[in-house]
């Protein structure tokens, strides 16, 4: 028999929040992992919601978001850590590994996907603006 424990955050994870723009804590970003092809590199980033980013409200306060980053299209990722306030050029180098820790603001919206109606994080992002 096994038992399992739920956190406050597995308990959220289904929720879907109102989209908009929400400031999120960096809870981790992956080293990367190989993609199902086999071809290209994943990187797995993981967030909490503070706030709505606009209006300030925490209704959606907790709530988890997970989104990829993907080899073959990293220049997604520049926004990022322009809102973090780095200095992107051709031959920058970043560990994923320091974006752990920051506060961004980052666009959320709704998507199905599997016929399941889901939390999807566009690759728009904001420097904090509190």
């Amino acid at each position: 028999m096994a038992i399992i424990q739920f956190t406050e955050k597995d308990l959220l994870r289904d929720k879907i929040v109102e989209p908009g723009m929400y400031k999120v804590h960096i809870d981790d970003v992956s080293n990367g992992e190989a993609s199902k092809d086999g071809k290209s590199i994943n990187y797995i980033a993981e967030a909490t919601i503070i706030k709505n980013a606009d209006n300030g409200s925490e209704e959606f306060a907790g709530v988890p978001l997970t989104w990829n980053f993907n080899s073959k299209a990293i220049g997604f990722m520049k926004g990022l850590f322009e809102a973090l306030g780095e200095t992107v050029t051709a031959q920058s180098r970043f560990d994923t590994n320091a974006l752990a820790g920051h506060d961004v603001e980052v666009q959320v919206l709704n998507d199905t996907y599997n016929n399941k109606m889901q939390n999807k994080v566009q690759h728009n992002y904001r420097k904090c603006r509190d």
